[in-house]
């Protein structure tokens, strides 16, 4: 169970992870295009993280025809961390 918990927390840990959530959490949804615009890095290192969220179950995919647009799963991130931390995280600017 302790395994589970510490590989949650570790992609939690992430600058760049936690700067995507905020992103998807402020626009709803997001496409990698408009990510990658907003966040200024490669389109493979943002499919990395991307990777790391979606597996982790902490954001959605919605396949809309050969596009691909993300989501904040909020429940499984409030499991995780207390609500009052992830506000914080969403909030900081």
């Amino acid at each position: 169970m302790l395994t589970y918990y510490e590989s949650k927390l570790r992609i939690l840990g992430d600058k760049i992870r936690l700067e995507i959530i905020r992103e998807m959490y402020q626009h709803e949804e997001l496409s990698v295009s408009a990510l990658q615009g907003k966040l200024q890095i490669s389109q493979s290192k943002l499919s990395y993280h991307l990777k790391q969220l979606f597996d982790a179950g902490f954001i959605h995919r919605l396949e809309r025809g050969t596009w691909s647009y993300y989501q904040v799963n909020d429940e499984e991130i409030k499991r995780i961390i207390s609500p009052s931390v992830y506000e914080e995280i969403i909030k900081r600017q």
